[in-house]
């Protein structure tokens, strides 16, 4: 305004020639005698809301990150400051150092066994007040390769000679929960003659499950070429949900395992006491269903039924294991690439399990090569063909045929083997223990995935904020199974309830 008038008073009049009236000369004096007005300060622009969620993201994962480094340091120094209170009773020493003498003596191709420490306490193991505190099980046995563990000597004849030493001293029963490491020495004696790599598998399989409910045993013994484990009372294994294997372990009160080797040198464990049974919620979705398959004469018309039945159906299940394991995999983001034919296969495969008893694991070298695989043996558990019993089955045959021609199919169809190493990699290993493969040139189940499907997992509980925040379901915080992945075990083992 003042540079406009400026211009006007000083331009104009000097254009015309003539000089500007009085009135107009004081009115811009005025104008331009005033202050000039200062300048309105600029508004800051508005933050971009994406960068700000980006550092709120990331000022999470930093805190959460802290806390996990945080609890890893009082877990280790909390073991540290617990290992003299770990040791071994001298009867144990004694026990150890003898085997140790013996086994430097015996020759460099004996089997190699070293004394497992009892798991480290972790405080997720007592989360739920079903578990039982795990105390520290004694003398027990595995593979690892430390040089300051003691050396228990397996295979050979010099090895026999250790184990016969042994022998007379592990003739009593190992009592208090204890299991003698002596014990799995002798079990292992029995498979002198196999190929090394397929006893150490086999022993694996031993003592990780004798590790997991070393809380629970009352009694141990060796005898007549037979370990036998007694426990307490009747467990039940739930199964990690996030595996897909639509079965539950169940272990009667004494548990028998004997070694043998076959013509091939595979390494046989012989079983009793360790049996199959449906997941909470299957039976009654059979029976549910029965009516519904009126008139429908193939399977796969009733699994189609099953399917339609079960979008309609799902919510009177919700507090069931299988809505769980079921919706574990309909519920995942991705779940759009799995075919229709992947969920109709895994409702029917869960419905149709039966109580059976595992017989025997064969530890073998898949066709000619030296990767290991493992198959188990079922029969029918006796009650569900006696009328009188509360799990009596009447249509166990149909089941146990349809879940077989279920596990087959896959294992045997590439696709869908691709799909299930990528979204059940537990679950195909498990089809592939029960399912007769060899014979069509694929391998068998991995000893180690199965080994840990029989692993007690330390860390109990279900998914957390941050695990909410990087795609777990709403539902899997209350799923006490949720961190039973990774490196630790796939099964939780409680007492069971009737």
């Amino acid at each position: 305004m003042r540079a406009a008038l400026s211009l006007a008073v000083a331009v104009q009049p000097c254009a015309a020639g003539l000089r500007p009236p009085a009135w107009l000369s004081s009115a811009a004096s005025k104008v331009l005698s005033r202050p000039p007005k200062p300048a309105p300060p600029l508004e800051p622009e508005p933050p971009q809301l994406t960068w700000i969620v980006y550092a709120l993201l990331a000022t999470l994962l930093a805190v959460a990150a802290a806390v996990l480094i945080e609890r890893y340091r009082r877990r280790k120094s909390g073991a540290a400051a617990s290992s003299a209170k770990l040791a071994p009773p001298a009867t144990h020493q004694r026990k150890e150092d003898s085997a140790k003498a013996a086994c430097q003596a015996s020759p460099s191709g004996s089997t190699l066994l070293r004394a497992w420490s009892p798991p480290e306490p972790r405080e997720e193991y007592h989360v739920a007040s079903t578990f039982h505190r795990a105390e520290p099980a004694k003398g027990l046995t595995h593979l690892s390769r430390k040089d300051s563990d003691p050396l228990i000597c397996t295979g050979g004849t010099e090895a026999e000679g250790c184990s016969e030493d042994s022998r007379t001293d592990s003739s009593e029963k190992s009592v208090n929960g204890g299991f003698d490491a002596v014990q799995l020495e002798q079990l292992a004696g029995q498979l002198g003659s196999a190929h090394p790599a397929l006893a150490e598998k086999a022993l694996t399989w031993v003592s990780t499950l004798a590790r997991g409910i070393s809380p629970h045993i009352d009694a141990t013994e060796f005898s007549e070429g037979t370990l036998t484990i007694r426990l307490r009372y009747p467990l039940s294994g739930e199964i990690a949900t996030r595996s897909r294997v639509p079965v539950s372990f169940e272990l009667d009160t004494t548990i028998r395992v004997a070694a043998e080797v076959d013509h091939t040198k595979a390494a046989v464990l012989v079983l009793q006491g360790i049996g199959i049974a449906p997941i909470e919620g299957a039976s009654e979705v059979y029976n549910r269903l029965l009516p519904v398959w009126q008139g429908c004469e193939t399977t796969e018309a009733k699994a189609e039924k099953a399917w339609e039945w079960w979008l309609r159906h799902k919510g009177e299940f919700e507090d069931t294991k299988l809505w769980r394991l079921v919706e574990s995999l309909a519920g995942l983001r991705t779940a759009s690439l799995i075919p229709k034919r992947g969920f109709m296969d895994i409702l029917m495969g869960c419905i149709c399990v039966t109580r059976s008893r595992a017989t025997t694991l064969r530890y073998s070298f898949f066709a000619d090569t030296t990767t290991t695989q493992v198959k188990c043996t079922t029969s029918h558990h006796p009650a569900i063909s006696n009328p009188a019993s509360e799990v009596y089955d009447p249509d166990a045959e149909w089941k146990s045929s349809t879940a077989r021609d279920i596990a087959t199919r896959n294992v045997t169809d590439s696709v869908n083997r691709e799909l299930a190493e990528k979204f059940a990699k537990s679950g195909i290993n498990f089809s592939l223990l029960f399912s007769d493969v060899e014979e069509k040139g694929i391998k068998g189940a991995s000893p180690d995935v199965v080994a840990k499907l029989f692993q007690q997992s330390l860390a109990v509980g279900g998914a957390t904020h941050l695990d909410r925040m990087v795609g777990a379901m709403k539902w899997q915080r209350d799923d006490p199974t949720f961190k039973a992945t990774g490196d630790h075990g796939r099964v939780l083992w409680r007492e069971a309830t009737k």
